[in-house]
């Protein structure tokens, strides 16, 4: 894991340096916006590739997020829908392409949050160099996300600090596992299933959605499929655990096997 600390101190270096822009680099005083990502990954014993979109798509974790809840040694990236002036979306990430995953969103420039996280570091372009920006909309700066292979602290991984909860099934629903996805939304790309009886980290409540850690990954999953520890009680009386659900299912196959012999002895079988 990269320290969040040393990859900030990095890009800082790469800003007081005044590292020249140049389209495809990654290479030391000389790279493009991602590129000084990638610089800075290999240098502190990381990887990541080199792009905006595909490090958006392929190496973000959590979702993206407003850039209100931007905290230091985030990814911070501008966005353009398709339509927009500049829309400029590689082919692989489009409708057949061997990367497109229903996004057509392009993530076409990517900077790192400061220390202060008022401000974006971020390989600008051939005209500016290396800046330092104001992270604002109005600067077009749309999303943060945190990144995989970062280590943000404890609080980001999942340690005994975080509130503990337990993946069940809310009455009525069927499945072993519950979908974990990369934003608070059903249609939400899939990260992963997890287990049904599994302890997850829950690091954000909103409500309908809660932001987990689960096996070295952070996502979202629905509230109801998440009963917190000590809940019990009748607060957890709308839960119902695998065994129990197997135990339902056994007693209303033999109540129906009991209609059935009732009905024959009544001649109406």
């Amino acid at each position: 894991m990269i320290a969040v600390n040393a990859l900030i101190s990095l890009f800082q270096t790469m800003y007081k340096e005044h590292w020249e822009y140049v389209w495809g680099k990654a290479e030391k005083g000389c790279v493009d916006c991602a590129g000084a990502f990638t610089y800075a990954f290999s240098k502190l014993g990381g990887k990541i590739a080199h792009g905006s979109n595909t490090i958006e798509r392929m190496y973000t974790v959590g979702g993206l997020l407003p850039i209100s809840f931007a905290e230091p040694g985030m990814a911070a990236f501008k966005a353009k829908n398709p339509g927009e002036e500049g829309y400029n979306l590689p082919d692989k990430f489009l409708p057949g392409g061997a990367s497109y995953n229903g996004d057509l969103t392009d993530y076409y420039h990517i900077g790192l949050v400061d220390d202060d996280v008022r401000y974006v570091l971020n390989a600008k372009g051939e005209k500016y160099g290396f800046c330092r920006d104001r992270l604002t909309t109005q600067n077009g700066w749309d999303f943060v996300a945190y990144l995989k292979g970062v280590d943000y602290g404890t609080d980001k991984k999942g340690d005994d600090k975080a509130m503990k909860a337990t993946v069940v099934l809310p009455v009525g629903a069927s499945g072993t596992t519950v979908n974990m996805r990369d934003s608070a939304s059903k249609s939400a790309k899939l990260i992963t299933r997890v287990p049904v009886g599994t302890v997850v980290d829950v690091t954000q409540d909103q409500g309908d959605w809660c932001e987990i850690y689960y096996d070295g990954q952070s996502g979202w999953m629905m509230s109801n499929y998440l009963e917190y520890e000590g809940q019990g009680g009748e607060s957890g009386g709308d839960v119902i655990t695998p065994e129990e659900k197997e135990r339902i299912e056994k007693a209303l196959e033999e109540i129906e096997r009991q209609i059935d012999t009732i009905r024959t002895a009544l001649g109406r079988g």
